[in-house]
């Protein structure tokens, strides 16, 4: 068994609330700028301004950026940063921003055939633009549900004078939930060096940066 001095509070919190304060000023401003964007295409389509071409090249590239702000807003929700993504968020990612594309060309054929040079009129149209705002929050929403249900542990090291070998190197890491379960890391362990039994270790639900790399090797209990 080893002692260890407490752990020092750090800064990263402090920092990373001016960074999600950064990050909800961002994603106003993107949501705003979708619901402008689209509706200023919509309108310059019906206008025959811009053509079938530039309308989906446009809400291509506004799709693209706005749906990834969205999604980066809903797991920040949950602490879950960019970077810490799992395979099966990014996916889910991919699958968003690729729904919400695919029915743009439809939607421009649709525009074109009641535009403004065939007597359509551009209210019309609205309706379904607001179809695709409301999109943005949509997939916000799916992120974070998807994100909260795998959230950030940090070990903490408990009341106890001495800690075994194993709670000392897992002090301070941050991993997600699935991360510590599969490698075997749980507070109170039998497989613990210490066995578990005296152990006052606890996980605590973080928003800090995820450790490097996957958890240490147990030294286990030799018992």
């Amino acid at each position: 068994m080893q002692s260890k001095e407490p752990r020092k509070p750090s800064e990263v919190d402090s920092l990373r609330d001016l960074a999600r304060l950064a990050g909800l000023a961002e994603e106003a401003k993107s949501l705003a700028d979708y619901g402008r964007r689209v509706r200023g295409m919509v309108s310059g389509l019906w206008a025959g301004v811009i053509d079938k071409r530039q309308f989906m090249d446009g809400m291509l590239d506004v799709v693209d950026r706005s749906i990834t702000i969205a999604f980066r807003a809903g797991a920040q929700e949950c602490g879950i940063l960019p970077d810490e993504f799992s395979d099966a968020e990014r996916q889910l990612l991919n699958d968003s921003i690729t729904a919400t594309i695919k029915p743009v060309e439809d939607f421009a054929d649709q525009i074109i055939r009641a535009n403004r040079a065939s007597g359509g009129l551009l209210r019309s149209h609205l309706p379904r633009a607001r179809l695709w705002i409301n999109r943005y929050n949509a997939v916000r929403s799916e992120a974070q549900a998807v994100a909260c249900a795998d959230q950030k542990l940090t070990w903490h090291l408990g009341a106890t004078e001495e800690h075994c070998t194993d709670c000392l190197n897992a002090d301070g890491r941050t991993y997600r939930a699935s991360t510590w379960a599969k490698y075997g890391w749980k507070p109170q362990s039998f497989d613990l060096e210490c066995g578990g039994w005296n152990c006052d270790c606890r996980f605590e639900v973080t928003d800090a940066p995820v450790t490097p790399g996957r958890p240490p090797a147990m030294v286990g209990h030799a018992g």
